[in-house]
Formats: structure tokens, sequence, C-alpha cells
């Protein structure tokens, strides 16, 4: 009696271990997964996070930077370029923003990247060091979405030279 109360209890268990793993599955199958979904998701402009927009405008090696408008030394404009160069974002509205360094020097800088989205106003701030000589991708002019265009004006608004120790 010991022996089949014990057969039939360890049967049952598994049954119900595996119809339970069965259940999860389909039912975490029909949920969304949070981390894949798309910013074309979101409907409207004014749905997107601040993190989606840098995503968007800032794919480069900048970093972000806490900055509100204090004034920085920013001797060294005369060799420092912003270009545009291939077409970016959604419909390629926007343009490939290079940053050329022609000093024999690394510099450090800071660029502030004005916006006006749908009447919200402000910038983004953004910290890059370029190697002498060097150029470096900064992202893309617009941020390019739900057919729209928003451009990010870009300023240099610090730069100095990279104080080798």
């Amino acid at each position: 009696m010991k022996r089949s109360t014990y057969y039939l209890f360890t049967v049952a268990s598994v049954f119900i271990l595996i119809s339970c793993n069965q259940t999860t599955k389909k039912n975490s199958s029909k949920q969304p997964d949070k981390e894949s979904e798309t910013l074309h998701a979101r409907e409207d402009v004014d749905q997107l996070t601040y993190q989606d927009v840098v995503a968007m405008v800032y794919d480069d090696e900048g970093e972000r930077i806490e900055w509100h408008g204090e004034e920085m030394s920013n001797d060294l404009t005369q060799f420092l370029t912003i270009s545009k160069g291939d077409p970016c974002g959604e419909e390629d509205c926007g343009k490939i923003l290079s940053l050329i360094n022609s000093a024999d020097q690394t510099i450090t800088l800071v660029i502030r990247g004005d916006y006006d989205i749908e009447g919200d106003q402000g910038y983004i701030p953004r910290k890059y060091i370029i190697p002498a000589t060097d150029t470096l991708l900064i992202g893309c002019s617009h941020l390019c979405y739900g057919g729209k265009s928003y451009e990010f004006q870009r300023t240099i608004v610090g730069s100095k030279y990279v104080e080798m120790n």
C-alpha cells in the first residue's frame, strides 16, 4: 500500500510540474517583452523618454554631463569643425554629424544640442575627448520620428586641451 501511494504521489507530482511549466510558457509568450518594445510602438513623439531621444540622436561616444549654461573656456574652436555627412534617422531626415579636430593635441570639449520638439525646448550637453587630428561621429543632426523632423542644433560651448600628467 505504501509503495502504490508513493508511486501515485510521484506520478501526480510529475504531471502537475509539467502542466505548470507549460502554462507558464504559454502565458509568458502572450505578454510583450518590455525590453523588446520598439520606439515605434510609441504613437507620438511626446511619448519618447529622454533616453529614447538620446539613443536616436546621439549614437556616439560622448558622455552625458550635468551642465546648466555655466561659462566655460572655449579658446580652441578654430581647431574644431562640425561637418554633415550621409543621411541618418528615420527616412533619412537628418545628416550624420562628425567632429573634426585639426589641432596637434587632444582636446576635451562640450557640445550643446539645442532642440524644439513640439514646443518643448531644451538642450542636451555632451562631453567629448577627441585626439589630435582625428574625427569623431557625434550623432544625427535631427530626431526623425513619426514622419516629422526635429533639429538638434549643435554648438561647441567649451573646449580645452587635455592636460597630460
